[in-house]
């Protein structure tokens, strides 16, 4: 086995009385042994122990080619992030993603032009590289629309490029896309079973959830839509299931997590985002969780000029 491994094997045989151990070492010629020890009584002054090996390197590298190849998928993920959004006068901006494993199945997308802005948040069913997968495809199918495209269009578009995909994997998408006109403020939205979408009226002193009766991606075909407008100190608040998980589990519970970050962090879309998806990645069974934040700031107030100096 070699120096390295016989001298884990020895410690752990002088420190065993009874019963029995277990270890895993590594020999001289890279070879993983999982090694079984188990003391036998036989009366003798000096005590027999009867030790099994596993031969695991094989076992053990395609462990770490999967590692490896999740690594750089969830690599590829995190690049396919939108870049920072571009300044627009009187307009902020925040997100966040935290996949539960290497690869996540939220995705969320900020575009932003002189005068439009679209927000995008979906939640592909189940975890892992599958869901990843989807979740990427539909991105980059969102992406392919004109940013002025109208919401409906937009879904119903990369519906009918996924749809193949969907209906072979079983599997479901619910996302919420906003159009937004950043010189009116007036926005317009169509919700495919998502449902967690928010709207922070003046600094969040009202938090507003706006629903939708429409189905998923991969379950409706058809979806409607609504509208609204965002006056100074409003936002739009999209998150995932992972963060009304996070903050309690019902809608009720996430609001009131919205108001609370929103007092410590006025005007900082992504201060606010921060902190209410604080804690994810420390947790080990949980959902990904992914939000996202578009706000109207306030106008800067007018400075008046100097009183000149009486002389």
């Amino acid at each position: 086995m070699g120096e390295r491994a016989s001298t884990a094997v020895s410690e752990k045989a002088d420190g065993l009385v009874e019963g029995h151990a277990l270890l895993t070492v590594t020999t001289d010629e890279e070879r993983i042994l999982d090694l079984s020890m188990v003391p036998i009584d036989d009366g003798r002054e000096c005590p027999i122990l009867a030790l099994q090996f596993h031969d695991i390197t094989e076992d053990a590298l395609l462990r770490r080619l999967d590692e490896d190849e999740l690594q750089r998928a969830g690599d590829l993920q995190r690049a396919l992030l939108p870049a920072p959004s571009p300044h627009v006068p009187g307009w902020s901006s925040g997100a966040v993603s935290v996949p539960a494993k290497h690869v996540g199945g939220d995705f969320y997308d900020v575009r932003v032009k002189p005068q439009d802005a679209v927000v995008s948040l979906g939640d592909v069913m189940g975890k892992g590289m599958a869901a990843g997968m989807l979740a990427v495809a539909t991105q980059t199918a969102l992406r392919t629309n004109a940013i002025a495209m109208s919401p409906s269009s937009a879904l119903a578009r990369a519906a009918g490029f996924l749809d193949d995909d969907l209906q072979r994997t079983s599997a479901f998408i619910t996302l919420t896309y906003v159009h937004v006109n950043l010189v009116t403020g007036d926005y317009q939205f169509a919700d495919a079973g998502h449902g967690l979408h928010f709207i922070l009226r003046g600094c969040a002193k009202t938090i507003e959830n706006v629903t939708s009766e429409n189905m998923p991606l991969g379950v409706g075909d058809d979806w409607h839509e609504n509208r609204g407008s965002l006056y100074p100190g409003d936002a739009l608040l999209l998150v995932s299931d992972g963060v009304l998980e996070l903050c309690g589990g019902t809608v009720e519970e996430l609001q009131n997590a919205v108001a609370r970050c929103a007092g410590e962090n006025r005007g900082d879309p992504q201060g606010l985002i921060w902190a209410l998806c604080a804690g994810a990645g420390a947790l080990n069974d949980r959902d990904d969780v992914t939000a996202v934040m578009l706000h109207r700031d306030y106008p800067p107030r007018a400075t008046l000029p100097p009183t000149p100096a009486l002389t």
